[in-house]
């Protein structure tokens, strides 16, 4: 049976995302697995041909948001060394070997379809996503979304997948993730309020408070509480 080329991609966290170390590394000793140590996780699990350490979307010390990740990746390594399954391997140069960074990204679309076309020029057949708890349902999503609209990348969605690590983003879980399909129940009115939830991303952040007290009041009326 053919080994298949496959990709590791940890999605990047915004260098001020609360809770950031958390989010990216957990506490593995514990058992819980931030972004990156899921990561290598799944690139030792899959023997992964590259890893992926994205976005540009945030910067610290002039270092962009991918770079940054996989330094510090580099940093806390020995920490897991007694954690795989033969911790006899040396650890850092697989990672090394197999790192590539992508820096130009901003947004988790762009990330995706900037870090699968990395992967395609290195001959990758399968892509696997990690992201946190409360991110990787929308990630899968605009994978989905942007590889299937590329025709060039489609090929990928037939050996995508995408696992979760451990950590969310600071005080939340990933029970506080909604997710609103298009109606497609016989037995239920049909409405366009998925259509509406993604307008509102549109409202300008200067004036999202008011927006939100006003759809607290709206909702208020129509269901009390």
């Amino acid at each position: 049976m053919m080994t298949m080329k496959t990709a590791v991609l940890i999605h990047g966290c915004h260098l001020q995302a609360e809770g950031w170390e958390n989010i990216i590394w957990g506490n593995p000793e514990k058992g819980i697995l931030g972004r990156v140590p899921k990561g290598i996780f799944e690139a030792l699990k899959w023997n992964s041909d590259i890893m992926i350490f994205s976005t540009g979307a945030s910067e610290k010390n002039g270092v962009k948001e991918g770079k940054y990740i996989f330094q510090y990746a580099l940093q806390r390594l020995e920490e897991m060394i007694s954690l795989i399954p033969d911790p006899t391997m040396d650890l850092r140069a697989f990672v090394q070997e197999r790192a590539r960074l992508e820096l130009s990204s901003q947004n988790t679309r762009e990330e995706v379809l900037a870090s699968a076309r990395l992967a395609h020029a290195e001959g990758i057949e399968r892509l696997v996503l990690v992201s946190s708890p409360s991110h990787i349902l929308r990630a899968h999503k605009d994978a989905i979304s942007a590889l299937g609209s590329d025709p060039e990348l489609r090929y990928l969605l037939r050996n995508l997948y995408a696992t979760a690590s451990d950590t969310c983003f600071q005080g939340t879980t990933v029970e506080d993730v909604v997710i609103i399909e298009p109606p497609h129940r016989g037995d239920r009115p049909k409405n366009d309020l998925y259509k509406h939830a993604r307008e509102m991303f549109r409202i300008p952040a200067d004036t999202m408070t008011l927006f939100t007290n006003e759809l607290r009041a709206l909702l208020q009326k129509y269901i009390g509480g």
